[in-house]
């Protein structure tokens, strides 16, 4: 009798193909502590310049910097004022993602795809994958917790509190702003951290984890069940980078679930505030959305065609 797709020998076959990644066998430097050095006090200095420099055009263009202390009031006219919440944070996460891809890219003397998509080109199907996969399997358990408990509120876009013209607005606006900020956070962690580490040490776990780790810390969430729900998420599309070769898979997926929440839970505003005290049962769901993604990413890494290196 064959053995299942997914037994045991098939996951230590996944953890060696992960460990011979384009991520990790092109990420060999010389002095890659020095080059740390150099990476964090380069980005720091193109962040300066950018925030000014954006600070300028703020001013001169009159743009009321939105509060981002907490959530937004409700009105009927709320949403509006979601759409500029979300431009200003999809425009600074780019921002910092652009500082410190430039960065690596002066320190390590690569170009931008060698930690984009190392080897290869990029692939919008692996960019669908993600978001559709990744919508799929939220929207089935989002569906599974409401016959658990009753939402609060309506969803944000189907709400009538709000007029329905700033619903039409913020749904559209949600999917490409997101996706500036879905881009932003994958480049900074899946792109250049990951091929920096991979760099500093050959430990897959480590890189993993340490990937993982960090991504969950710059949230600044002090809510232990937020925290680790978002490591899982980190861990996980780190996994899709190593085993697809580039960040597309991880941002389409990044993209759907916070599409899912902006559209479907609470306002961005809401949802961005941190130390919300979840309750620690929603780690079950999470748990279920990163084994059913990592079975998906698996599926597809080994039915993957061979690309031909540059």
């Amino acid at each position: 009798m064959s053995s299942p797709r997914f037994a045991l020998p098939d996951l230590r076959h996944s953890w060696a193909a992960a460990q011979h990644s384009s991520y990790l066998t092109r990420a060999a430097t010389d002095h890659p502590w020095l080059r740390l050095a150099a990476l964090i006090a380069l980005s720091i200095v193109f962040m300066i310049v950018g925030v000014l420099g954006l600070g300028a055009v703020l001013s001169f263009s009159g743009y009321q910097v939105p509060d981002l202390s907490g959530a937004l009031p409700d009105s009927p006219l709320r949403l509006n004022g979601e759409i500029t919440f979300m431009a200003f944070l999809a425009a600074s996460l780019m921002l910092l993602a652009v500082a410190i891809l430039f960065a690596a890219m002066i320190v390590y003397r690569r170009a931008g795809p060698e930690f984009l998509w190392p080897g290869r080109s990029f692939s919008p199907r692996l960019l669908l994958a993600g978001f559709g996969i990744m919508a799929a399997v939220s929207v089935v358990l989002l569906g599974v917790n409401l016959l658990f408990e009753p939402a609060p509120m309506p969803a944000p876009i189907l709400n009538p509190a709000y007029l329905l013209e700033t619903r039409l607005a913020y749904a559209g606006w949600a999917v490409v702003l997101l996706l500036i900020a879905a881009l932003a956070e994958e480049i900074v962690f899946r792109a250049v951290l990951l091929k920096v580490t991979a760099g500093l040490t050959r430990k897959l776990w480590l890189i993993c984890v340490l990937n993982a780790v960090l991504f969950s810390a710059i949230h600044l969430d002090p809510d232990p069940t937020a925290f680790v729900a978002r490591a899982l998420s980190g861990f996980v599309w780190t996994w899709a980078a190593l085993r697809l070769g580039g960040i597309e898979f991880a941002v389409g997926a990044h993209l759907a679930n916070n599409l899912l929440i902006a559209w479907l839970i609470e306002p961005m505003s809401s949802a961005a505030m941190p130390g919300q005290a979840i309750p620690p049962i929603y780690l079950v769901f999470e748990v279920v959305t990163a084994v059913a993604v990592l079975a998906a990413v698996e599926w597809m890494a080994r039915r993957k065609p061979q690309q031909t290196r540059r």
